[in-house]
């Protein structure tokens, strides 16, 4: 075996090693994945508030934004009041519908390093099975929707989790894949809830 094939054996080695060992969070973008729904809710008045359940809230303010961004281009045609996150917690107004949204995990990770970023905000989660020597993206929503318009009080809670796993054929590349494409499934699964529970 040459010298320069030896190195590039340890060199391969080495990444592999090295992404074993870690975990990465990256921007959020589910902006490809928006599908407006024109005339729906048209002209209703709508809070929404976003909080951040995780111990480790990395990306915090991005991760937030860009789910502010999704609902309201998602239904173009409401009338969104963005809440803080402070306001999480508040009592929902009468008279409006009201879009309460906690993450609990937005995180890829090697193996099963991933569970120690699974947080419990929200309460149960299911992802399915956590593959050992795979990039695991993960990301959990709870998400409650009170419909207080016409004098009526109506709640709707569910958690919403995806799990994507790929081999490590691309290092950081790939744990960025997996954690997007797990969070442009859930977004698109979210948006799809609060579809069907406020025609209901």
């Amino acid at each position: 075996m040459t010298r320069m094939l030896r190195f590039y054996c340890l060199l391969a080695i080495s990444v592999s090693l090295i992404g074993c060992a870690t975990s990465k969070t990256f921007a959020p973008d589910a902006s490809s994945v928006i599908n407006p729904k024109f005339g729906f809710l048209n002209n209703e008045d709508i809070d929404l508030a976003i909080y951040d359940g995780r111990i480790n809230k990395e990306l915090s303010d991005e991760l937030r934004l860009d789910i502010a961004n999704y609902i309201t281009k998602s239904f173009p045609s409401a009338k969104f009041n963005i809440l803080s996150e402070n306001d999480y917690y508040a009592d929902s107004k009468p008279n409006r519908i009201t879009i309460k949204i906690g993450i609990s995990t937005y995180a890829s990770a090697f193996g099963t390093n991933v569970s120690a970023y699974i947080g419990t905000f929200g309460g149960y989660f299911y992802y399915g099975i956590i593959s050992e020597g795979h990039w695991n993206g993960v990301v959990g929503l709870s998400v409650s929707v009170f419909d207080y318009r016409n004098s009526k009080e109506k709640k709707f809670t569910q958690n919403i989790g995806k799990l994507v796993s790929q081999p490590n054929l691309w290092g950081y590349a790939t744990a960025k894949q997996v954690l997007i494409a797990a969070y442009q499934n859930v977004m698109m699964e979210l948006t799809s809830l609060i579809e069907n529970w406020l025609l209901s």
